[in-house]
Order: structure tokens, then sequence, then C-alpha cells
């Protein structure tokens, strides 16, 4: 296994009944899976993100937690690869996705290959079937409060732009950006009232700048940014 580092980020490895751990201080971390059952796969991991990796050997799980991950998963048709969020379960044989859960929304995006999006409904009685949705290169699918909004072209890649130091988002709630940005931050910046968490924000940040996009905001969306005595800052209408 080898790997770069990342704030906070947390892979546990259950190989034959042993768990690893893997976590530091750098703006990412990235792992690659070999060994048995792992056939050369490759996980992104953004800051604050947590996922656990069970290799078995007609299989290969991932329980993710949170946060931002992106997938590049070797084609092993014997062994499928399976990623389980909170809102979804991600089938795949071999791709390159990104999964974002930051307790909010969930986002699938492919940048190549097929993923099948099992939705896991809030309440499922037996006449209301599973939702499953199948993506391929350059789509991309939210899945809000346990249904899949419709599938849409997208630039999947910049997903994960934050491998590059870039955080982009493309008429994106503050309530879903902000997790993001603040992934970065030791002290989050919030939005005060819903009509605040409901503006949308559009363009390309560098994810270690937050007290630049601080500066930045109240200057294309009707808010001001006040500080916080506790280094945190306050989002409110205008």
């Amino acid at each position: 296994m080898t790997h770069r580092t990342s704030t906070l980020a947390v892979l546990a490895i259950v190989l034959g009944g042993a768990v690893g751990i893997v976590s530091s201080t750098q703006p990412w971390l990235q792992v690659t899976l070999a060994g048995a059952g792992a056939a050369g796969s490759r996980l992104d991991m953004a800051p604050q993100s947590a996922v656990e990796v069970t290799l078995y050997r007609e299989r290969r799980v991932v329980e993710m937690a949170r946060g931002e991950v992106r997938f590049e998963v070797a084609h092993d048709a014997r062994r499928p690869f399976e990623v389980r969020t909170r809102s979804a379960v991600i089938e795949v044989v071999g791709t390159v996705f990104t999964v974002r859960d930051r307790n909010g929304p969930l986002t699938v995006g492919v940048e190549r290959g097929h993923v099948r999006v099992r939705v896991r409904p809030r309440e499922r009685t037996e006449t209301s079937p599973a939702q499953v949705i199948d993506l391929r290169g350059g789509e991309l699918v939210v899945v809000r409060d346990g249904r899949a909004e419709p599938v849409r072209r997208a630039d999947t890649p910049s997903l994960s732009a934050w491998r590059d130091g870039w955080l982009v988002f493309d008429n994106t709630p503050l309530e879903e950006a902000l997790p993001a940005v603040n992934s970065y931050r030791s002290r989050p910046i919030v939005a005060i009232d819903a009509h605040v968490n409901a503006l949308r924000l559009s363009g390309r940040f560098r994810a270690d700048d937050s007290a630049g996009l601080v500066a930045l905001l109240p200057t294309i969306l009707p808010l001001t940014a006040a500080a916080r005595p506790d280094g945190g800052v306050e989002l409110r209408a205008r």
C-alpha cells in the first residue's frame, strides 16, 4: 500500500482479520490497494473523509462514513467493487468515479466506465421499489432525502478538483458548499439562516484560501460575513 497523507482523512483496511489505520496532516490522502482482492485499485480522499475497506475473496467493499473520495477501480469481474454510503450503494467492476457525502445530499459522478447506484430510501415499503440508476462517463446524480434527482451531464472530473488544490462549485447551495470549504478550516464558516443556506455558489476557488473566499462572498452574493471571537465566520443575509 502506498499513500499520500491528508488532513484528518482516515482509512481502515480490513484483510484476513487485520485492521490498519492511515491518517495524517496534508491536503489529501492517496492510497493504492495491493494484494489479494485489491487488484491495484486507488482511493484519493479529501480532508475530513473516513472510509473502511474490506477485501474479500469474491468482492471488495468500502464503507464510506463521510467526506469526498475519488475511486479508480481496476477491472476484476470476479471481485466486484462496492461503495456503501448512508444514502446508496454504488456497484462497479472497473471505472473512475467520485462520491461526495458531507452529511447532506449524496453526489456520485462518473469520469469513465459504468456504475450502478442503488438508492437506500428513508422509508421502504412493499409498494415502493428501490431506485436503481446506471451512470456512465460524464454523468452525475444527486440523492437527496432518500430519492435520486434526474441524472445529468456534468464536468465530473471537477468533483475531485481538490486533488489539484481547488474547490469547484456549479450553482451549488451554500448549505452543500460550506462543508467542503470547512474541511480545510479549523473553525467553520456558518450560515445563520435558511435563506443564506439556499444561496447558490458557482466558481473555482483555492482550497487553501478560505479567507479569500470569505472576502469574496459578499461581492457576489447578498450576504455579509462577520468574524467570530473563536476564529469562525458567520454569514448573514444582507
